[in-house]
């Protein structure tokens, strides 16, 4: 889970760099907010499992997130549009 996190973030923040340079990034833009929405889901699936029961109760903050996660795929539009975007993008 951390490796996925790190490498999430370090390409984010490839993404800053990019934009203040003033280059394109609309393809991997679409392509972050793709893979680390999903990333974040799995993750949060993951942390629920392993804190078992403990996990679904509101006392600890893994079940806010398990809960919350799941809509950030539809904020700014959906992953299934951001998939149309990159396919557009690279000529598919």
């Amino acid at each position: 889970m951390a490796t996925d996190i790190e490498m999430g973030r370090t390409f984010l923040d490839q993404l800053i760099t990019d934009h203040l340079r003033g280059e394109n990034i609309v393809t991997k833009v679409s392509m972050a907010k793709w893979k680390l929405t999903d990333t974040a889901r799995r993750i949060a699936t993951e942390c629920m499992q392993l804190h078992g029961g403990y996990g679904y109760m509101e006392e600890y903050e893994i079940a806010r997130r398990y809960r919350d996660i799941p809509v950030a795929s539809i904020y700014a539009g959906t992953n299934e549009i951001m998939k149309t975007i990159i396919a557009k993008n690279l000529g598919l």
